[in-house]
Parts: structure tokens; C-alpha cells; sequence
């Protein structure tokens, strides 16, 4: 699938596996709205995906359990790149614990 000119809605992608998604796809050219509840992270990604001065990805904060968030992230990207064509459900919670004491 030609990724370039595809516009994609990444949750939880300030961080981690989220933040090299956010990366791979910019250097294919996709456009990307990601969200995160990592303000920090999200804006330094941001900085680092547009340093050409042309708006390849934009950062929202965005709780995923709060449906309004939700909804910013897709009217966000209808009115800025004209509708959606991918979306990456990548956020998730967990518990700072070692895998084998991980509860279900």
C-alpha cells in the first residue's frame, strides 16, 4: 500500500513504538495527527517530524477513554488535510510491573 499523501490518526504516538510509527510514516509521506496524553513528548516529536517547515504531523493531547478527545483528533484532520484514510488505534495502559507478575 503507497502510504505518501495518506492521512493517519496514530493514538499514543508520542512514545516508543507509537513515536517510530509516527517517524516511518512521515518519511513515507503520510500526513499524521497524533495523539497522546504526553504533552512533553508529543510536542518534541512534533518539533522533530516538521523541521522542514511543512506541517507533516500535528499533536493533540488526547486521553482515549475521553470521546470528546476522540473527536478532535478526527475534526482535526478533516479540516486541516480533508478526511481520514488510516487509523492506528496504538495507545494502551498498563501497569509498571514485570510481565510474569502482570495480572489480568
Amino acid at each position: 500500500m503507497q502510504i505518501k499523501d495518506k492521512v493517519v490518526i496514530l493514538t499514543g504516538g508520542a512514545n516508543g513504538i507509537g513515536a517510530a510509527f509516527a517517524r516511518r510514516l512521515v518519511s513515507e509521506g503520510a500526513r499524521v495527527i497524533i495523539g497522546d496524553i504526553d504533552r512533553k513528548a508529543g510536542e518534541e516529536l512534533l518539533t522533530e517530524l516538521n523541521q522542514n517547515n511543512k506541517v507533516n504531523a500535528i499533536f493533540i493531547f488526547c486521553d482515549v477513554t475521553n470521546f470528546d478527545h476522540l473527536s478532535q483528533l478526527f475534526d482535526t484532520a478533516q479540516n486541516t488535510f480533508g478526511g481520514v484514510d488510516i487509523v492506528c488505534n496504538n495507545a494502551g495502559i498498563g501497569q509498571e510491573n514485570e510481565f510474569y507478575d502482570q495480572t489480568s
